[in-house]
């Protein structure tokens, strides 16, 4: 099932969650051991297919099929609430 509001780069969402946050947040992309490590073969996988094809997805024809509007992510973070973890 594909599901999608968004077409956005990881240094987009970093750029718009510093503006919701109120400081600098940005994306560093892990080392490949780092990813297997902590992620292992399936994990590193994952990450290796985002990197080189990407995840493309047709917003307007979801759209059109769940007959729904898909929530943005400047909508999602304008009601999302943000608490300190400490």
């Amino acid at each position: 099932m594909e599901l999608a509001g968004d077409s956005l780069t990881m240094a987009d969402i970093a750029a718009r969650l510093s503006g919701k946050l109120g400081h600098p947040v940005r994306y560093v992309e892990q080392p490949d051991q780092e990813v297997i490590q902590r992620m292992g073969e399936d994990g590193m996988r994952m990450f290796r297919f985002f990197r080189e094809k990407g995840y493309h997805v047709d917003i307007p024809a979801l759209e059109r099929e769940w007959g729904i509007r898909m929530t943005r992510f400047d909508e999602f973070l304008k009601d999302a609430v943000f608490a300190p973890r400490w």
